[in-house]
């Protein structure tokens, strides 16, 4: 293993930080532009007076390892955001809209979050992770799954462990090109990260001085419509890498020039570059463009912010875990740092709980919900113990709620349970909250863990109603299909049917009542994307949906609209909102302001499938004075049968 000085490690890690401040603030004025992006200098472009959430959610990760220490767990990390972090935005908002509902990660991160589950949010913030656990890839690589899951799933994931192992792995002294093989050991095989990585490496094989060219083949290999898609925005971090030939300033001006997430992707690159090199390799004039300040705009304790004080806060940290290896990094005594409050190794609990979703974490009126509940113990021999359940109101009952059940040592004792509406229950709490204890037969609780489920919306569908496809015009003179005297249909209409807007399949003066009468099917739909419309049918057609909530006050709301094809809205009876177009799905599509009265409303759709490709999503988010963007998704709408 590589020894270092202790001045080689703090150099190395200010010189990170630098290197996350300088590239963010580069990129930052440039961020969702997905052309060649032009500009004149660094210098005129550069702001580092803005705040970036590539460093902000990391300051937090710092704080939390301060008061939890080093052995902390993706809980730790959830309650620290949702008590400081303002951004609701994209992914990040659907993590808070679950965790709010008690949806536990790695759930967290991919449940009704269908779009940005594989966005760029987590792969930024993975620098902590190789700075703290440096030269121990594995455990960087852990800890950075803790954090991405909390938001993210799949290849986001997946990158975020790569790049905090590519920083761990830096102090090791290896060059590049050794750290991305390294590094891409953690990328599963057949994935798009994977993929991206061998097709950036073959292009800087073939032409190591053209990284336009590379750019061409990436966006053709991975290109998205989601600026924040992370496989492309990995494919610019690593040709930044690559072709920016370890000078800090043009591997920021090429991932500058490649565009799309530019404030990650540069200051990703950058920070990359001043873990390899340290800080006192970065030119000076370079260094005078960003100073020893940072701002941010997340609520911390924190009172120094300097790059400096960041340092030493982290080397702190990373001095607690090279104190627990068997052989330590550092090679001499430490200088007093600002220490952590807690130490890397904490006193194991006696008994710890598991609980696991069994499928969706949702249940609806006519879908239930599953658990698997696992116990470890550690008291050395065999004990009785109570299982019980609590948190849940008359709306709800549970397969069981208390049971006794004998735990042995080394042998985590598993059991399962189930969660369902009960009958005659007209309207439902949005979210479950499950409280699970373990408790000694004295009645003392040795253990508690909470877990939630969401409950989903019952929407009642009408249809599908469809149109003969109508015959196309042809001149006098061309052969029938059928021959001369036939009246049927032609080829066409056939193997098409037609649906339009405009037309009314059913009584559209009384939609709510009229959905209602002519509903055959109710959905429950867990997330807001809904699932097939109805599963089994194939072709063109309208349908209509019809769905019941309760809000407990009056109140004006964004209703935020992901759409593939044309639909309308009404509420509570009156249209709202007519959109006739044919568009790729993403949850943001559609907007508008709509008002609920305190008590029952009813939310009605009209829609047209007119291709292979049908998706539609709806969603409710607060409305105080902001675009839909800046406000949190609700969690106070009761679901109705």
């Amino acid at each position: 293993m590589k020894h270092m000085t202790m001045n080689e490690y703090r150099d190395r890690v200010k010189g990170c930080w630098f290197g996350k401040c300088f590239g963010g603030a580069s990129g930052a004025p440039y961020e969702g532009f997905k052309h060649v992006i032009e500009y004149s200098s660094l210098e005129e472009i550069v702001r580092p007076d803005l705040p970036n959430d590539d460093l902000d959610i990391q300051l937090l990760w710092v704080e939390v390892l301060q008061k939890k220490g080093l052995n902390i767990d993706s809980k730790d990390l959830a309650d620290s955001w949702i008590k400081s972090c303002p951004y609701t935005m994209s992914e990040y908002g659907y993590f808070i809209k679950n965790y709010e509902r008690g949806i536990l990660p790695p759930a967290s991160g991919w449940f009704n979050n269908n779009f940005f589950k594989v966005g760029n949010g987590c792969p930024i913030r993975a620098e902590i992770w190789g700075l703290v656990f440096f030269n121990d890839g594995e455990t960087a690589a852990g800890y950075a799954r803790l954090d991405g899951t909390l938001d993210h799933a799949g290849e986001s994931v997946w990158i975020e462990q790569f790049y905090a192992v590519m920083v761990s792995m830096s102090f090791s002294g290896k060059p590049l090109h050794q750290l991305i093989e390294i590094a891409r050991k953690y990328l599963p095989e057949g994935s798009e990260a994977s993929r991206c990585v061998t097709s950036v490496l073959s292009c800087y094989i073939d032409n190591p001085d053209d990284y336009q060219s590379a750019r061409e083949v990436m966006l053709r290999l991975f290109g998205h419509h989601d600026f924040t898609y992370s496989v492309i925005n990995m494919a610019f971090v690593l040709i930044s890498l690559l072709y920016g030939k370890g000078d800090i300033r043009k591997t920021v001006e090429i991932g500058l020039h490649c565009g799309y997430d530019t404030d990650c992707t540069c200051a990703t690159a950058a920070a990359l570059i001043g873990a390899i090199t340290g800080y006192e390799d970065i030119p000076e004039s370079i260094k005078k463009m960003i100073g020893n300040e940072f701002v941010a705009s997340v609520d911390l304790e924190r009172t120094d912010f300097t790059i400096d004080a960041l340092t030493d806060d982290v080397c702190a940290l990373g001095i607690l875990f090279d104190e627990s290896r068997k052989e330590p990094v550092l090679s001499e005594s430490r200088p007093v740092l600002k220490r952590a409050r807690s130490l890397y190794s904490s006193n194991p609990k006696r008994i710890t709980i598991c609980a696991q979703y069994i499928g969706d974490p949702c249940i609806g009126f006519t879908k239930k919900g599953s658990l698997s509940i696992t116990i470890r113990s550690s008291a050395g021999k065999s004990e009785q113990v109570w299982i019980q359940l609590s948190g849940i109101s008359g709306e709800f009952e549970l397969s069981w709620d208390k049971q006794l059940f004998q735990i042995d040592p080394d042998q985590p004792l598993s059991v399962t349970n189930e969660i369902a509406i009960c009958d005659g229950v007209e309207k439902v709490r949005s979210f479950v909250d499950l409280t699970i204890e373990v408790a000694a037969l004295s009645g003392n609780i040795l253990a508690r863990e909470n877990i939630g489920f969401a409950t989903a919306d019952s929407w009642h569908l009408a249809g599908p109603y469809f149109e003969m496809f109508p015959d196309p015009v042809r001149p006098e003179d061309y052969p029938s299909a059928h021959g001369p005297d036939s009246d049927l249909p032609s080829l066409e209409g056939m193997v098409n049917n037609h649906v339009l807007l405009d037309s009314e399949y059913i009584d559209e003066t009384g939609i709510d009542e009229a959905v209602m009468k002519n509903a055959t099917l109710r959905i429950d739909a867990c997330e807001d994307l809904l699932p097939r419309l109805p599963a089994g049918y194939i072709g063109q057609a309208c349908f209509y949906l019809s769905k019941r909530i309760y809000v407990p006050t009056d109140r004006r709301v964004w209703v935020v609209i992901g759409n593939t094809d044309a639909f309308s809205l009404w509420v509570n009876g009156t249209k709202k909102m007519s959109v006739d177009e044919n568009r790729i799905w993403t949850p943001y599509n559609n907007s508008m302001l709509i008002d609920l009265a305190a008590g029952v409303n009813t939310i009605t759709l009209k829609l047209l499938r007119r291709t292979s490709d049908f998706s539609f999503s709806l969603g409710l988010r607060a409305y105080e004075g902001k675009h839909w963007h800046q406000q949190k998704w609700l969690t106070d709408v009761m679901p109705m049968r």
